[in-house]
């Protein structure tokens, strides 16, 4: 019986597991993600009242029976201030990183969310500055009591002005530094019958009512001006806030990819076109050497009645010359068809990759069209006037297969077609001139197809650069800080660094991971416990760490270097590439490397991270009525600070005066006894001097 239950309870439970995995709603057993949310209140002055970070971090069970996990986040650049869950585990990493850890238990098809408040360390990435105009006058809200007012009147012109101000840093891409754009919504809910709308130096979004979407790189202004329709019953309104909401970047990495790859297109092109001219330089020398020959080779001395050579050779001599000039001519036409050709190539080439060359060329591409047009010219002119002569050595020779049988002025006619003869060779040597010319714009043309080729390779060199910037900071803001793991089984990646001597400091170097499950590396911690970090170099050195990323702390004990991809094998960073610490310490120095990774596990899905900055500005109350305006914060602190002095003389003089009466008073009670005693002495004197006289 024993036996029976002791196989009945597992085939239960193997059963039961199966069940509730098959009624699982999801293909994973836990699902978490993470959202970041910065929030910073402004008062109507844009003065900063409070900032506050808020991070959530929400695990949802998708199985039908409890499960017990290990949540880790890490918070950047925040400091906690209260946290929902107490954690069992909290390590600072570097000066503002903190690793945490949590052991929840989250019920059956339940959701537990673990939330953790705090203020940023770090600056917000967008600023913000609001100005007021009424009726195209400056003016300014003003304090009484607690609230915020406004002065104005039915029928004024209220214009709000904004400043956005990009505050993100500029980060090394390997080749110089870029700037993310912000892509800001603006919204302004102010209720129609208050406040209409008159003017915006912005188009206004068609999708969301009374907001505006602007792209923000340095500084974007947004002027919005109403009029005031009504101030209600009681001649003062109060208004909404404006929110502003401010994505910290944009997904343009396949934007930047294709422009790079339709850059190396064009360099290539190019480079074709440029090898392409250079075979035609070559062709056009060796013709334009044939052509002087030819020249050269036609040259007859003045013709002598007496010394005539034979006419069938001459006449067969000049209608090989004219064949020779028609192949000539041929080659000449096909360069120039083949120059015709590659203008049209590179015609096509930029109106689908740069457009704006065609509109408002630059000065490259415009001597650039213009030698080619007037080489392409000059070969067809050229291939004419061979032609030509072709003909007209062709007639030479016919006329001169005429003479064999003529016997009457048989001189004059050969004189005449010698010198005939002479002025072909003659306009010969002017094309071979010409040619020459040609050659040398083809050359020049070449010099430029070669910067231009150059030009276009570093430009794509640049936007793969920048590519691979943008493509690192998406991963950077979207990959989850925070995973959960089923079991506390602290499993480390076998790494392994070269440590080795050099003058008097000591280099880490070659750093090596196992990462055969491809977990995702976010950062490589690496910490000296007895020595100082002198210096980090890399491939791709920046100006400084910040823009790459990088966090050094204070001591110089420890840094963070962002990784965030799935390596195996040497670690880098995705930008700046390999890199070396040089460490200074009395003697070797022990050095702790630890990668932090997010798991990667079939059971559990880890979402994309969100973060989100919002800017919320009150609004003073609109009234026809103000108080006067009270001084300004700077200018009371200062009166507060010179009252000072004046309360601790006045408390002085106080303090002396009741010294001074306390003092008075007491003598005078002196006094006053002395005095009682003397009447005493005088009332004894006189009581016994009546007692004598009786």
């Amino acid at each position: 019986m024993r036996l029976h239950v002791l196989l009945i309870v597992p085939a239960i439970l193997l059963m039961l597991t199966s069940q509730a995995l098959l009624a699982a709603p999801y293909s994973a057993f836990v699902t978490i993600s993470r959202s970041v949310t910065f929030s910073r209140t402004l008062n109507p002055l844009g003065e900063v009242v409070s900032t506050e970070v808020t991070t959530k971090i929400t695990i949802q069970n998708n199985l039908t029976f409890p499960l017990t996990l290990y949540v880790y986040d890490i918070e950047e650049e925040v400091g906690a201030l209260e946290i929902s869950h107490t954690p069992f585990i909290r390590r600072t990493l570097v000066p503002g990183y903190e690793l945490l850890g949590w052991h929840l238990k989250v019920g059956s098809l339940d959701t537990a969310e673990i939330t953790i408040r705090g203020t940023p360390l770090e600056e917000l990435p967008l600023d913000i500055e609001i100005y007021y105009c009424i009726n195209g006058k400056p003016a300014a809200p003003v304090k009484e009591g607690k609230v915020w007012k406004l002065k104005v009147d039915i029928d004024d012109r209220l214009t709000i002005a904004l400043k956005l101000t990009n505050r993100l840093p500029r980060l090394f891409n390997g080749i110089s530094y870029d700037k993310i754009p912000l892509s800001v919504l603006v919204s302004i809910p102010f209720p129609e019958d208050i406040l209409e709308l008159e003017y915006s130096n912005m188009e206004p979004s068609r999708l969301l009512a009374s907001s505006w979407i602007l792209t923000t790189m340095n500084t974007q202004w947004l002027n919005v001006t109403y009029r005031v329709k009504s101030l209600g019953a009681w001649g003062e309104v109060s208004l909404e806030p404006i929110t502003i909401t401010c994505l910290p970047s944009q997904d343009t990495s396949s934007m930047e990819l294709l422009q790079a790859r339709e850059a190396e297109q064009l360099a290539k092109t190019l480079m074709t076109i440029q090898a392409t001219i250079k075979v035609l330089r070559i062709e056009l020398q060796s013709i334009t050497q044939a052509i002087v020959l030819a020249a050269d080779s036609i040259k007859v001395p003045e013709v002598d009645v007496k010394a005539l050579e034979d006419e069938h050779k001459l006449s067969k001599a000049l209608k090989e010359y004219s064949n020779y000039m028609l192949e000539v001519a041929e080659m000449l036409d096909t360069l120039s068809n083949q120059t015709e050709e590659s203008i049209d190539l590179l015609i096509k080439l930029i109106s689908v990759i740069d457009p704006s060359q065609l509109t408002n060329p630059s000065p490259e591409f415009r001597n650039l069209m213009a030698n080619l047009t007037a080489i392409s010219y000059g070969l067809t002119t050229a291939s004419t006037q061979l032609e030509i002569m072709s003909e007209s050595l062709g007639m030479l020779s016919e006329g001169v297969e005429g003479l064999e049988n003529a016997t009457e002025a048989l001189s004059h006619t050969l004189l005449s077609i010698s010198q005939q003869v002479q002025m072909i060779s003659k306009r010969l040597n002017e094309i071979a001139e010409h040619l020459s010319m040609l050659d040398r714009g083809l050359y020049s043309v070449e010099e430029v197809l070669a910067n231009l080729s150059s030009a276009y390779f570093e430009k794509a060199r640049v936007l793969m650069s920048r590519q691979a910037l943008q493509g690192f900071q998406q991963r950077f803001c979207a990959m989850s800080r925070a995973w959960a793991v089923l079991s506390r089984e602290d499993v480390r990646m076998p790494i392994g660094y070269r440590l080795s001597r050099r003058d008097n400091e000591w280099i880490v170097s070659d750093v090596r991971i196992r990462n055969l499950e491809e977990h995702v590396v976010m950062w490589l911690s690496i910490k000296v416990e007895n020595g100082l970090i002198e210096s980090l170099t890399f491939e791709r050195q920046p100006a400084n760490l910040t823009s790459a990323l990088i966090e050094l702390s204070e001591d110089r004990t420890a840094v963070l270097i962002p990784v965030f991809s799935q390596v195996n094998g040497k670690l880098a960073h995705p930008i700046l590439g390999e890199f070396s610490l040089a460490v200074k310490a009395e003697g070797r120095p022990r050095v702790v490397i630890e990668p932090l990774y997010v798991p990667e596990d079939e059971y559990i899905i880890i979402s994309r991270q969100s973060t989100s900055y919002t800017f919320s500005i009150e609004m003073p109350i609109l009234s026809r009525e103000v108080l006067p305006s009270l001084p300004t914060m700077p200018i009371y602190e200062e009166e507060v600070g010179l009252r000072i002095p004046y309360r601790a003389i006045l408390t002085s003089v106080l303090l002396l005066i009741i010294i001074v009466c306390i003092y008075r008073m007491t003598k005078r009670r002196a006094e006053d006894v002395e005095l009682a005693k003397l009447e005493e002495e005088l009332y004894e004197v006189e009581r016994r001097l009546v007692g004598d006289t009786d």
